[in-house]
C-alpha cells in the first residue's frame, strides 16, 4: 500500500510540475524517478513465466538465431555471469535505452510515460526480455533517423534490433510502408478501412496456410492466434490510447496549427497502432509486441500536445484526464478478466514477478 501510494503521489507530482511550468526542475527529477521505478519493479525481479526458458537459452540448451543476443549472452556466460546477473544487466541496458529516447523527447515527462508502460505491460516488460531490447534500440534508431536526422547512426540502430531479434525487421518494414505510402496524412475512415482489409487478409491467409498444413506454421498458428473474444478483451485497455490522439490531432489540423516533425514522430505511433488494433484482435503478439509498449508514445503525444492550449483550466483538465486514464486502464487490463471471465492471466502473471520481487516483500 506505501508503494501504491508512492506512485500516485509521483505521478501527481511529476503532473502539477509540468503544469506550473517548473518543468527545469522536472527534466532532472523525472528521469532519475523514472530510472528507479523501472529498477525496482523491473530490473529486480527474480522470478517470471518465461524466466526458465530463457535461463535454458542462456545455458545453451535452447539454440537462438539472433546473432547479436547471442553474443551477448555467450559473453555474459563465458564472465562466470550467473542467469539472474545477465538478466539485471540485461534490463540495466533496457532501462538505459528506455530513458534515453524519452529523454531526448521530453525529459519532464519521462516518469510519466514509463509508470504508465508498467501500468499497462510491465510484465510483458520482464517477460519479452530479448524482444523488449530489440524494440528500444529500434525506436531509438527510429528517432536518429527522423529527428536530427542522424541517418547513418539511425540504420546501425536497426541492424543491431534485427540482430538482437529479428521481429524487428517487421517492425522497420511497417514504418517504412507507413511513410512511404504517407498514411500519417490519410483520413480517419481510409486507415480504419486498411486495418480491417489488414486483418480480413491475416485470417484468409493463415486460413489456407493452416489448411495444407504449412510445416511447423501449423503449430505456430494455433500458438498465436486468439478468439476475437479473447483479443478484444486483450485490446480495450489500449484502445483509449489510440483514439484520443485521433481526436485530438483532427482537433489540432482543423484550427490550421503548424505541427513539427517531432510532433509527428510522435503521433504516427498511434496511427500505425490505430491499423494494427484489428490484427490484434486475433492475433495478440501484435498488440503486445508493438502496440502496448508504444503507450510510452500515446502518453507522450498527449503531454506534447499541451503545448497548443492555452487556458491553465483546459490544461489542468487534460492532466487530470491522463491520470483518469491510467487508472482506468489498470481496471480494464487486470480487473475487468475477472468479471468477464473469471480468471487474469496478466493479475497472475504480474503477480508472479511482484512475488519474486525481494525489495517489495
Amino acid at each position: 500500500m506505501i508503494i501504491i501510494l508512492f506512485l500516485i503521489f509521483s505521478l501527481g507530482f511529476v503532473l502539477l510540475c509540468e503544469i506550473r511550468e517548473v518543468a527545469a526542475i522536472n527534466k532532472v527529477i523525472s528521469p532519475i524517478m523514472a530510472m528507479a521505478l523501472y529498477i525496482i519493479v523491473i530490473v529486480l525481479t527474480e522470478y517470471n513465466n518465461d524466466w526458465r526458458a530463457y535461463e535454458l537459452m542462456y545455458e545453451g540448451v535452447i539454440p537462438t538465431f539472433d546473432l547479436a543476443y547471442d553474443f551477448l549472452m555467450s559473453f555474459a556466460r563465458d564472465s562466470g555471469l550467473t542467469y539472474r546477473q545477465f538478466y539485471i544487466l540485461n534490463q540495466l541496458l533496457n532501462c538505459v535505452l528506455l530513458v534515453n529516447i524519452l529523454v531526448r523527447l521530453k525529459p519532464e515527462s519521462t516518469y510519466l510515460a514509463v509508470f504508465t508502460l508498467l501500468v499497462l505491460c510491465g510484465a510483458n516488460v520482464s517477460i519479452l526480455l530479448r524482444f523488449i531490447t530489440a524494440y528500444l534500440i529500434f525506436i531509438n534508431g527510429l528517432y536518429y533517423f527522423i529527428i536530427p536526422k542522424r541517418k547513418t547512426l539511425g540504420i546501425l540502430f536497426f541492424l543491431l534490433a534485427i540482430l538482437a531479434h529479428f521481429g524487428a525487421s517487421v517492425l522497420i518494414i511497417i514504418f517504412i510502408l507507413f511513410h512511404q505510402f504517407k498514411i500519417y496524412i490519410w483520413s480517419i475512415y481510409k486507415v480504419i478501412i486498411l486495418g480491417f482489409l489488414l486483418a480480413l487478409s491475416k485470417s484468409f491467409i493463415f486460413y489456407l496456410l493452416n489448411k495444407i498444413n504449412f510445416g511447423s506454421f501449423a503449430f505456430y498458428i494455433s500458438e498465436s492466434s486468439s478468439s476475437l473474444k479473447g483479443g478484444l478483451l486483450a485490446a480495450i485497455p489500449v484502445i483509449p490510447w489510440i483514439l484520443v490522439p485521433q481526436i485530438i490531432h483532427f482537433t489540432l489540423v482543423k484550427k490550421n496549427i503548424q505541427l513539427g516533425k517531432t510532433y509527428y514522430f510522435l503521433y504516427n505511433f498511434s496511427r500505425i497502432s490505430l491499423i494494427l488494433i484489428f490484427l490484434s484482435f486475433t492475433l495478440q503478439i501484435v498488440l503486445h509486441r508493438f502496440i502496448e509498449p508504444s503507450v510510452i508514445f500515446f502518453v507522450f503525444y498527449l503531454v506534447y500536445s499541451f503545448k497548443y492550449i492555452k487556458s491553465s483550466t483546459q490544461l489542468l483538465i487534460c492532466a487530470t484526464g491522463i491520470i483518469i486514464m491510467i487508472f482506468i486502464t489498470f481496471f480494464l487490463k487486470y480487473q475487468l478478466p475477472l468479471f468477464v471471465l473469471g480468471s487474469s492471466e496478466w493479475t497472475e502473471h504480474y503477480m508472479e514477478i511482484l512475488e519474486s520481487n525481494k525489495f517489495l516483500n
